[in-house]
C-alpha cells in the first residue's frame, strides 16, 4: 500500500473511531477503560465480519484501538469483552430515564 492509500485508511479509521466513541457516549452512563475497550472490539469484530469497511481501513482501525486503548493486556479474551460491552450497552439504552 502507498502512503498517499495507507494515510486515507488511517484517516477513515479515525472517522470510525469517532463516530463509535460519540455513540457510547450517549449510550453509556459509566464509562471506563474496559467498556470502551470492549465496544471498540465489538465494532471492529462486526466490521470484520460484515465486511462493511474496507480491509486497509479495518487493519488502520484496529492498530489504532491497540495503540489507544492497550487491549492486549487486557484479562478477558476479546469476544468476551465485546459480548459484555455489546450486553451492557443495550441494557442501559433500553432503561427509561431517571425520574426527576
Amino acid at each position: 500500500m502507498d502512503k498517499q492509500a495507507e494515510l486515507e485508511a488511517r484517516v477513515e479509521a479515525l472517522e470510525l473511531l469517532m463516530q463509535q466513541l460519540i455513540f457510547l457516549l450517549e449510550v453509556e452512563k459509566d464509562l471506563s477503560t474496559e467498556n470502551i475497550a470492549a465496544w471498540l472490539m465489538l465494532c471492529r469484530d462486526r466490521q470484520r465480519h460484515h465486511q462493511v469497511v474496507s480491509p486497509p481501513v479495518l487493519a488502520a482501525f484496529g492498530n489504532l484501538i491497540d495503540r489507544v486503548s492497550g487491549l492486549s493486556s487486557h484479562p478477558l479474551a476479546p469476544d468476551d469483552k465485546a459480548q459484555q460491552a455489546s450486553q451492557d450497552a443495550l441494557t442501559k439504552a433500553q432503561r427509561p430515564p431517571p425520574a426527576d
